[in-house]
């Protein structure tokens, strides 16, 4: 990502199990390579309990500035919870821990620019955890948004199935993080940023070796089930695919 420098479609993903520390990663990338070079951050999740999971994870972490020059952080997390902030009031922090739903909607979107302020017109990292869902129209909205005020922000994306099941969706998702392009110059790991897999975790003994355990559901496998109206509204909902 080069940070420190002026440089646009800066946009890349790392993929890692679930376990194996994507927030802890990328929150040490964050603070070492970001805040302790003037970036401000916005991190985007699709899930209101995720927002504390990674306010924590950052004030566990803030030790790493201890011989920087940086002396303050403000952290200010953003949802409907009644302990988090709101968008109104997001201005002057160095890190946005923002719910999706806080941000895409019409009172927080129009608070964008007020959130990102002057130094995240000039060094921004935007970061969407569990990235897959960033091909919503949401989602591509508010990064469009941050991108017009700042072209040369940094895009990282964070998952752990860097997939979709609709062939347009996949494409979409490989574009906006430049997974293709980074295969074509021959960058990363497969397109990514980074990738490392369970089998690799469990083989170094990061991860525990799974061990399978048969639940009777006493269900018939052979029945096939239908989705309801209702049901179709609530993956429409939650940007899942439905066909």
């Amino acid at each position: 990502f080069k940070t420190g420098r002026t440089l646009q479609n800066r946009n890349g993903l790392l993929v890692m199990p679930t376990g194996s520390g994507k927030t802890y990663t990328a929150v040490h990338w964050l603070l070492t390579d970001g805040i302790a070079k003037g970036y401000r951050i916005v991190w985007l999740v699709h899930r209101q309990e995720l927002v504390k999971q990674t306010y924590n994870e950052f004030q566990r972490s803030l030790y790493l500035l201890k011989d920087t020059n940086v002396k303050k952080v403000k952290i200010f997390p953003i949802s409907g919870d009644s302990d988090h902030g709101r968008m109104r009031n997001a201005i002057g922090a160095d890190i946005y821990i923002c719910c999706r739903n806080s941000v895409v909607n019409k009172n927080g979107y129009r608070f964008i620019e007020r959130m990102l302020g002057h130094q995240g017109k000039r060094k921004l990292i935007i970061v969407c955890d569990e990235a897959h869902h960033a091909v919503s129209r949401g989602y591509r909205r508010v990064i469009t948004r941050m991108t017009n005020l700042n072209p040369n922000r940094i895009l990282l994306g964070l998952t752990a199935t860097p997939y979709r099941m609709s062939e347009d969706e996949q494409a979409i998702f490989q574009d906006m993080f430049n997974v293709n392009k980074n295969l074509k110059n021959h960058k990363g790991i497969n397109g990514f940023v980074y990738q490392i897999t369970n089998v690799d975790l469990i083989r170094t003994k990061f991860l525990a070796a799974p061990i399978p355990v048969p639940v009777p559901t006493n269900i018939d496998a052979e029945l096939e089930f239908e989705m309801t109206d209702e049901d179709r509204m609530t993956f429409a909902t939650n940007d899942f695919y439905v066909k």
